[in-house]
């Protein structure tokens, strides 16, 4: 019982976070989905940095979000929604580590599971996390393998 209504809360974050597959991009969003399109030609992890088209690597964040972004640009054939859909995919998982946590935190407690799943409702459903889920940008990868990095901590020690 209490996974389905995991999955619904999942579902109705993925029925919000969707509406905003097609929004316009942000400053930011333009350059990294620049670096995600170099890396799908074959050109590696460069980007136009200023107005005069010099190629620079970006040391201010992972290369590694960069390359799972490309993977959804490549699979939905150059499309920028493929890209925004990454991070979201990415939430998803972090909804589920947060009821994990919580239920780990809270596992003394008789209705743990209840607190767990209110804590990944609020999550889920909370204004900002639903607009961070869409933008082509490092913050929702880098929050799922923080919260990964938490749990596996959590369980081993």
């Amino acid at each position: 019982m209490k996974k389905r209504i995991l999955f619904i809360i999942i579902l109705v974050f993925i029925l919000f976070a969707s509406k905003s597959l097609n929004k316009p991009f942000t400053l930011d969003e333009i350059i990294n989905i620049n670096i995600v399109a170099n890396i799908s030609k074959g050109s590696g992890p460069v980007g136009y940095w200023s107005e005069d088209l010099t190629f620079v690597l970006p040391t201010e964040h992972t290369t590694l979000t960069f390359y799972l972004l490309s993977i959804g640009y490549s699979i939905f054939n150059n499309k920028e929604i493929g890209t925004r859909m990454i991070p979201m995919i990415f939430c998803v998982g972090t909804i589920i580590l947060v009821y994990l946590i919580s239920k780990q935190i809270f596992r003394r407690k008789k209705n743990m599971k209840k607190i767990a799943l209110l804590s990944s409702l609020l999550f889920a459903l909370s204004p900002l996390v639903i607009q961070v889920s869409t933008l082509i940008t490092t913050d929702m990868i880098l929050l799922f393998f923080t919260m990964l990095f938490i749990y596996v901590f959590i369980t081993r020690y």
